[in-house]
């Protein structure tokens, strides 16, 4: 249980400001894509990313570091049909929203607090099942994940 947790055994978890958030991003897309590129029964699945975080970019040092070519690489995989979705705070989500052109209606805003990073969590999931559901009625829409009630 966590609330058995000693505290002092977690110091190296000390926000320092260094997420280097788009490259996390960048590699990630390129990876995955890489894989579902791979072979054609593949090329046809459903993709979800889900992309959470506590922090707003600071510390990225590849060709993601601007968040341009990120934004193309992002739309390339929506027009795929993947679903690539954006949790996080206030500010991070509209810098997200922004920078790299995720929709807004794939992104998702909690204040920071324990309490809303679970209320998060649930949002989540419960849109993840709604979403599947779309899926196997042929509505789904990959620009519109936490609102995919068709």
């Amino acid at each position: 249980n966590i609330h058995k947790l000693n505290m002092d055994d977690l110091k190296f978890f000390q926000p320092e400001g260094m997420t280097a958030l788009y490259d996390a991003i960048g590699n990630t897309l390129v990876n995955y894509s890489d894989i579902f590129n791979s072979t054609e029964a593949l090329s046809k699945e459903k993709v979800i990313i889900k992309i959470f975080t506590d922090g707003g970019e600071n510390n990225s040092r590849s060709k993601w570091v601007h968040g341009v070519e990120l934004s193309r690489l992002i739309q390339k995989c929506e027009k795929k049909g993947w679903v690539i979705t954006f949790i996080g705070t206030n500010n991070d989500v509209k810098n997200i929203i922004n920078r790299l052109k995720i929709s807004e209606n794939n992104t998702l805003s909690y204040d920071g607090s324990a309490q809303g990073l679970q209320s998060s969590y649930q949002t989540v999931n419960k849109a993840t099942i709604a979403y599947s559901k779309s899926v196997m009625r042929g509505t789904a829409d990959n620009l519109n994940f936490f609102n995919n009630k068709k």
